[in-house]
């Protein structure tokens, strides 16, 4: 309900509560005002990032019924958080551009949905063609990655998707359940969701390394669009006072951890893009889809001591100058072995002198006219 509607109800109950009282009614209708006539009480939730300015109004029936991760928080040294329950898929034998959904089954299925990669591929996620040459212009055509998965996800040459298409595909599964995030820091997003237990699916590129640009094409509307490379998608699991935790499909290792540095300068490169769940939608997953899960929705308090896998860490490059090169002094070297003395060579004779070639004889020529004597 709108605040400002609200507001207006209250007033007009309150003046009809004025004018009921003095009729000899107004004891009656105090009651029912201070009851809420059977209305739900209405709380307005300031945000809490001024650089997303979202107003979240929740009934109180939803707030006793919101659901809780916390233990399935890890504390960490320092002031740092884990959910050490997210499932981790790989990304590299049979899903091999599919990390976004990948990124996005790992928060489903934490959340108790039951689906595969599979699943969300074939039945849920928005896929367009690859970009396509035109004889007409010579140039690249095709769909914006924020509308569709470009190409195929099964495929090494698919080309992937942003926030929009992965958020469109949730949906599909419970209205609502997907929210996207553009612009949202990495630190509010640990304060908003990691500290509380909600991982979040974020987009930066592969081992966070620098982002550069890729192939262009035009738009339908016929705006250019480069694509950023090497695009990725991954869930943000925790953080500590100097890295980021993450299920990462492209390592083997369910937990790694990436210098903040680096993660947040590949996050803001892809726009600061992220998408989250809302644990309130998750009543409207069809029945058939919810499974039994370590992470399943849970009311109250319980003790839970999650178990925290080997977290592959992944150091920062440091420049380094190259070791010095070791110099052996002569003196270390081996003395050569001695030689017994060989007998010596007798010189070779000198070759006799050539005799002087011996006269050349003279020949008659025979001309056709003169003949030789003959005797």
């Amino acid at each position: 309900m709108n605040v400002e509607l609200w507001y207006l109800e209250e007033s007009r109950l309150f003046f009809c509560t004025k004018k009921a009282a003095q009729c000899g009614f107004g004891i009656l209708l105090l009651c029912c005002m201070l009851t809420g006539c059977g209305k739900e009480t209405v709380s307005l939730t300031e945000p809490a990032d001024p650089e997303t300015e979202i107003t979240e109004i929740t009934t109180t029936a939803a707030a006793e019924k919101e659901p809780s991760y916390l233990c399935y928080v890890k504390n960490l040294d320092g002031n740092g958080k884990l959910i050490a329950s997210v499932p981790h898929f790989t990304q590299t034998e049979t899903y091999l551009t599919a990390c976004e959904s990948l990124a996005a089954v790992s928060m489903l299925r934490y959340y108790g949905v039951s689906i595969t990669p599979e699943e969300f591929i074939e039945q849920y996620l928005p896929v367009t063609d690859y970009p396509m040459w035109s004889p007409e212009d010579n140039l690249l055509h095709g769909e914006h990655p924020q509308k569709y998965f470009l190409g195929d996800p099964m495929a090494a040459d698919g080309y992937g998707c942003y926030n929009g298409p992965i958020a469109a595909g949730v949906n599909k599964i419970a209205d609502g359940l997907a929210i996207e995030m553009n612009g949202t820091s990495l630190k509010n997003l640990c304060e908003r969701y990691i500290d509380i237990g909600q991982p979040v699916l974020i987009w930066a590129s592969m081992n966070m390394d620098p982002v550069i640009p890729g192939h262009s094409w035009l738009l339908p509307d016929g705006e250019e669009f480069t694509f950023l490379c090497p695009e990725h998608a991954l869930v943000l699991i925790g953080y500590d006072d100097a890295c980021y935790y993450f299920s990462d499909s492209m390592k083997e290792a369910p937990i790694v951890s990436y210098p903040k540095e680096q993660v947040e300068t590949a996050y803001l490169a892809f726009g600061r893009m992220a998408v989250i769940f809302d644990p309130a939608r998750l009543k409207d997953v069809p029945e058939g889809m919810r499974a039994e899960h370590p992470a399943q929705v849970i009311y109250g308090d319980y003790e839970y001591e999650p178990e925290i896998p080997e977290i592959e860490v992944i150091p920062v490059p440091e420049e380094t100058e190259p070791a010095p090169v070791q110099v052996i002094p002569e003196t270390e070297f081996p003395p050569a072995p001695a030689t017994e003395p060989q007998p010596e060579v007798p010189p070779i004779p000198e070759e006799p002198p050539v005799p002087e070639e011996a006269a050349e004889t003279t020949v008659p020529v025979i001309t056709e006219d003169h003949e030789p004597e003959l005797p």
